[in-house]
């Protein structure tokens, strides 16, 4: 599976476009309805309603793009031979997807230098979210279960040894029990 795509980059993906359209912080938060005209003429700074808007549209652009991962993969005998039903609806999913990148694009990007940046946002992370979903549903069922039964596994082994031995949770105790000395030291002087 790892051969074929990298889940890590799918995630990055979303990442970038969820981080790059993060309000400014020290903005005062005021409180903003949607507006239609909000997404078509947005204010020049980020803010509150911004990356929401943002955010509410990468769950759209997501979705659209897992139905039309699907579908191309599924119709494809209708789609060689033109059934109108599915270039239709091709067509109008990826119009969607297109007014759904342009609502993004017209949002203001956060003003904080990230550790990563990307040219053409948000067409290239959008095309990277396409392409490694496109890859995911061409996937057999049997290495989806194989992929499952050794996601479990490691699940398992995680939560069963690693929690309670985690050199985090280390950490966390031994501050503990300095703030507790540091605390009865305070309270006995």
């Amino acid at each position: 599976m790892v051969l074929l795509f990298d889940l890590k980059t799918l995630v990055v993906a979303v990442c970038i476009l969820i981080l790059r359209y993060k309000e400014d912080p020290g903005l005062i938060r005021r409180q903003e309805s949607f507006t239609v005209m909000g997404l078509l003429k947005p204010p020049a700074r980020p803010n509150h309603r911004t990356s929401k808007n943002v955010n509410i549209v990468i769950i759209i652009i997501l979705f659209l793009v897992i139905v039309l991962s699907m579908l191309l993969s599924e119709a494809e005998h209708s789609l060689q031979i033109r059934k109108l039903w599915c270039v239709l609806l091709i067509f109008v999913l990826v119009l969607t997807l297109v007014l759904a990148v342009v609502i993004i694009w017209r949002q203001p990007q956060s003003t904080i230098k990230a550790a990563f940046m990307v040219p053409s946002l948000p067409v290239i992370p959008v095309l990277s979210i396409f392409i490694n979903t496109y890859m995911m549903v061409q996937l057999d069922g049997e290495i989806w279960i194989s992929y499952a039964v050794w996601m479990a596994v490691g699940l398992i082994i995680y939560f069963g040894y690693g929690v309670r031995h985690s050199v985090q949770k280390q950490r966390l105790q031994e501050a503990r029990t300095q703030q507790d000395v540091v605390n009865s030291i305070v309270a006995a002087a």
